[in-house]
Order: structure tokens, then sequence, then C-alpha cells
């Protein structure tokens, strides 16, 4: 059921565009926090391997949890300011991390015959940072595709319902 919400007239009535994007800055600050508890991890110089096929995972890598960062918030605050071109971005932008990561992963493998994966159940935190937000920004951007965030705080049952309050 829609509900309507008056509000004064100095402030502004919550919106589903708002909504993505605290959401969006919740989730930064979350990878924030575990880049900042786990820094060897994230925080090195990939040009310090001598081999440069290493170098350049290292590096995507980086790329990589920096758009996870970065990219969800600046997408979504596009589509707050009315880009809703920018929506198309949002999966792309949501797996740049799990495929840097999977790169990554083959790449030791054939290196080394080891399977690097021991650190999702040493530190299950990172199950949220490598699986778990990509697969909800991507879930994210499959309804809002649908759904545009400006409607999307009316919807019920999968139906657009645009109501005006009148004063």
């Amino acid at each position: 059921m829609l509900k309507i919400v008056r509000v004064k007239g100095s402030e502004t009535p919550p919106s589903a565009t708002n909504l993505l994007v605290g959401f969006s800055l919740f989730t930064a600050t979350l990878f924030i926090a575990v880049v900042a508890t786990y820094p060897s991890f994230f925080l090195f110089n990939p040009f310090a391997s001598n081999d440069g096929w290493r170098s350049i995972c290292l590096l995507l890598t980086s790329i990589g949890w920096i758009s996870a960062i970065l990219g969800p918030i600046i997408i979504m605050a596009l589509i707050n300011s009315g880009k809703d071109g920018a929506l198309r971005f949002l999966p792309w932008i949501a797996l740049a991390w799990p495929a840097s990561l999977v790169v990554n992963h083959v790449s030791l493998l054939l290196q080394t015959q080891k399977l690097f994966i021991g650190y999702l159940v040493i530190y299950p935190i990172f199950i949220i940072t490598d699986i778990a937000l990509p697969l909800l920004y991507v879930a994210l951007y499959r309804y809002l595709k649908h759904h545009p965030a400006r409607w999307s705080v009316g919807l019920t049952h999968g139906k657009h319902q645009q109501e005006e309050v009148q004063p």
C-alpha cells in the first residue's frame, strides 16, 4: 500500500533516489571499514612484483576495489540528479571487484597450482564485500531497470502508482 507522507513546506518528502544514495554511502563505508581493518590485503604497490603479469593482476584488483567503493555512489548520485542512463553502468561497476578477484585467483592457480580462496572462511567479512554486495547491486540494477527509482516508493505489487497530495 502506498503511504502518503505529508511534509511541511520547508521539508522534502522521502525519495527512493535519496535512499539509494544513502545505501551506496553505507556500502562504501562498509567496504572502507574492511579496507581499514585489513590494509595489507588492499593497500600495496602492484608494481612491486617482478612478474609483469602478477603486477597487472594486482593493479586490476586495486582498480576493482576502488570502483566498488566509489562507483555505486557516483551512479546513484547521477540517478538522483535525474540521469537515469547512469543505471546501465551499475552491473559493470558492481562486478568489477569480483571479476578482478577471479582473474587474480585464476592467475595464482595457474602459477602456483593452489587455489587461494581460504580467506573467505578465515575472514568471512569478505563474503560480504566479494560476493554479497556485488550480487546485491546487480539485483538492484535488475529491479531499477524495470522500476525507475523515482517511482519505486509508490510500487505496489509491481505496478506503478503515482498519486499527488492535494494541499
